[in-house]
């Protein structure tokens, strides 16, 4: 197997416009090489440039040429801000991978499909069971127009972090309604302790919460026909209501603590690590740090409390996919690699070695994995019942750039005061047609 790394400085030294094909070619990207007589060379795009990841897609890649005779695979590690252009040029001039692992949406992956560069994978997926083995979120992402064209290999959910040692070293339960939430909220304001830990100063940790709170209230199924079918509204009264909940009652109610929109996705993470907060809005991807931070104490993670004292549903994206290559030369190699990928030979190097929890139901325990990561694999992989206790995480994979800019500054400004859930609801009602 090869790997050819792709740095920044070598493509902004070779620049993309006019010098883009004689770079591809120079640097042996696409299928340059030239494979044995009898050998099948499997070319592979994918933008995993740190470890564990790296180097467990390296022990996925060899697993698989092990398994197959004469099959060896051609590795490129392009970095991420790069992908798109460099996919799209190499796909269409026909030198391009047969496999590129890119993420999920309109704006990423959904590029190569409008420009006809990616093939379909419904005969793949049924031949495979991919329908039934697979989380519903996770290929209603890789889907555009009713037609499934991408592999999900990963989920990430987004929810709230807890710290049962610290809660039970001050006498206090983990919430689970809005009631109970507002009880921890007077005790912890009391205590000198930050309820929970979350700040709008990035531009993206709004899409965390809103999400959590819209999966809370409209559950999986009616928000994913919203968001993939464009079948409901923002501005629904229940909506409103949420909005007023979250942003502006528990808000007021010191839930969050202070200098909400100033504090950083880090800065926050800082206050929970550093056991000066309760809880922590964050996601599944910060696990291992967690653990590291604080590997004495009892954590984990749960969906937002119940504003309607029923449901709790965690919000879920699946990060990236593989997708095959419309002009992919070794079709049936890449198609045997995607069957692949959630074999039994696969999961253990995902879900050990790369700490990745794929979109599958699988059993956490069968695998050696710590208590938390049990813990987060379990929650991650639906608890169950994908199709009831996970929603949609409504980020740049599923929203346009006009309501994903709606979401940061709407949000800010309500924490502000210079905004009414109403009128959030409705400019994101506007932003979302918009960028229909």
């Amino acid at each position: 197997m090869t790997t050819t790394h792709l740095s920044r400085r070598s493509f902004i030294g070779a620049g993309l416009a006019g010098t883009l094909g004689l770079y591809l070619s120079g640097c042996g990207f696409g299928r340059q090489e030239q494979a044995a007589e009898g050998q099948t060379t499997l070319s592979i795009w994918d933008s995993f440039t740190t470890d564990p990841v790296n180097k467990s897609v390296d022990a996925l890649n060899d697993a698989f040429a092990g398994a197959n005779d004469g099959v060896s695979i051609d590795r490129n590690i392009v970095q991420y801000d790069q992908l798109t252009a460099l996919a799209k040029t190499a796909m269409a001039s026909g030198d391009g991978p047969d496999l590129v692992y890119y993420s999920v949406g309109k704006g990423n992956a959904g590029i190569l499909v409008d420009a006809g560069l990616l093939a379909p994978l419904d005969d793949l997926a049924e031949e495979a069971g991919w329908t039934s083995s697979i989380a519903p979120f996770a290929l209603r992402e890789a889907t555009f127009d009713g037609v499934l064209y991408g592999l999900p290999n990963e989920s990430e959910i987004s929810g709230w972090w807890y710290n049962k040692s610290l809660l039970d070293q001050h006498g206090l339960a983990v919430p689970e309604t809005a009631d109970d939430l507002l009880t921890l909220a007077e005790a912890a304001t009391s205590l000198g302790i930050v309820p929970v830990a979350y700040g709008q100063g990035d531009f993206y940790t709004s899409f965390w919460l809103f999400s959590q709170l819209a999966c809370n209230i409209m559950q999986s199924d009616a928000l994913g026909k919203l968001v993939y079918e464009n079948d409901g509204v923002w501005n629904s009264p229940e909506i409103v209501q949420a909005i007023q909940t979250v942003f502006v009652d528990w808000h007021q109610a010191g839930v969050f603590g202070e200098n909400v929109n100033a504090l950083k996705a880090q800065d926050a993470s800082d206050l929970w690590s550093g056991e000066q907060a309760f809880l922590l809005v964050n996601g599944s991807w910060a696990t291992g740090s967690h653990a590291e931070a604080l590997p004495d104490r009892e954590l984990g993670m749960m969906p937002l409390p119940s504003l309607d004292g029923e449901h709790r549903v965690f919000s879920a994206g699946s990060g990236g996919a593989y997708w095959l290559s419309a002009n992919a030369g070794e079709t049936d190699a890449a198609k045997d690699f995607l069957k692949f990928v959630f074999s039994d030979d696969a999961l253990p190097i995902w879900i050990e070695q790369a700490q990745l929890v794929p979109p599958v139901q699988f059993d956490p325990s069968s695998y050696e994995t710590n208590e938390l990561q049990n813990r987060i694999a379990t929650a991650a992989s639906g608890d169950g019942d994908p199709e009831k206790n996970l929603g949609y995480q409504v980020n740049h994979g599923l929203a346009a750039a006009p309501f994903l800019n709606m979401m940061t500054e709407g949000f800010q400004a309500i924490i502000a005061g210079d905004k009414t859930p109403q009128q959030q609801a409705d400019d994101l009602q506007a932003a979302w047609e918009e960028g229909l």
